[in-house]
């Protein structure tokens, strides 16, 4: 494999991981409005807020960094692109490690 596959293998994951978060949230604004309100209720009383701001927020006290509310808001609504667009970018990653591992006869 060449690296240039695997840089074209990156940018399509990159593309595939945005598109798939970017179809993810109507499909779940629907399957949200579709959750009978009971369900809704059971999940609000044990949830402790929004996974993707208390991730922000953990990340963000780990690294030392205060974050006002819109901060937290803004990078929250961030994080499924990310995780989205790494997550895409694993098999050209793996590729690259295949190349690396490949000239210096490790693999």
């Amino acid at each position: 494999m060449r690296p240039r596959d695997v840089v074209s293998g990156a940018a399509a994951g990159v593309i595939g991981g945005y598109v798939g978060t970017r179809v993810m949230n109507p499909v779940t604004t629907k399957l949200e409005e579709l959750t009978p309100e009971a369900d809704k209720q059971r999940e609000k009383a044990v949830s402790p807020g929004s996974p993707y701001k208390i991730g922000v927020q953990k990340a963000a006290d780990l690294a030392g960094v205060k974050l006002d509310d819109k901060q937290v808001d803004a990078a929250a609504s961030a994080v499924p692109y990310t995780v989205g667009i790494a997550g895409g970018t694993v098999p050209g990653r793996y590729s690259l490690l295949r190349i690396v591992c490949g000239k210096i006869k490790i693999w």
